[in-house]
């Protein structure tokens, strides 16, 4: 943490950003997510590695459509590649405009989507601005999203942007905003040619 502080010190980071990083380090913290999952389960021989990742990454893989069915061996080496970092609550996970083009799988935490006119344009990238498709987002539906007055909220398990992922869309259809801490897992379409031999 002093590290961070000093380098935040030496950037003259503005109190808001200084607040909202400090608290999601403070988060990582009390969850005993201070350390690298990559390096622990990288040293592990390959069999107690695959029965480790299967362990935590085969219930929500099993909620994906476009997963199921895959052998254990292309599994592991899809749950291998997922790459986590959290939210905190309030924070975009994505934002409508945005060119991602990969698969986020929420393993912690809630979220919700954001209707095209509660949209804080100040907060939202610079990306979002120029963006041309406006259709609303059914991302995660294996999961069966509750949906009140047009915002649906994603518990975990969840997932977005499938459409991104699968090439059948440029850019993400909405915007989804962190409800509580979250953690989240990326897989970039890039990965797949590592998997499917």
């Amino acid at each position: 943490m002093r590290t961070v502080a000093n380098y935040l010190k030496f950037l003259k980071v503005d109190p808001q950003i200084l607040s909202r990083i400090n608290r999601f380090y403070e988060f990582r913290f009390a969850n005993k997510i201070m350390f690298s999952e990559d390096d622990i389960v990288g040293e592990l021989p390959p069999k107690l590695r695959a029965e480790l990742v299967l362990h935590r990454f085969q219930p929500t893989v099993d909620r994906i459509p476009f997963f199921i069915g895959l052998s254990e061996d292309v599994i592991t080496s899809i749950c291998v590649q997922f790459r986590e970092y959290a939210v905190l609550p309030g924070d975009f996970v994505v934002c409508r405009g945005d060119p991602y083009r990969e698969l986020l799988v929420l393993t912690k935490g809630k979220c919700r989507s954001v209707p095209p006119e509660e949209d804080d344009r100040e907060s939202l990238s610079p990306r979002s601005y120029a963006a041309s498709a406006r259709r609303d987002d059914t991302a995660g539906t294996a999961i069966s999203p509750k949906s009140t007055s047009g915002v649906i909220e994603y518990p975990a398990g969840s997932f977005f942007g499938e459409l991104e992922f699968l090439g059948l869309s440029d850019t993400r259809p909405t915007t989804i905003r962190a409800k509580t801490y979250c953690e989240l897992s990326r897989y970039e379409v890039s990965w797949i040619p590592l998997c499917s031999q």
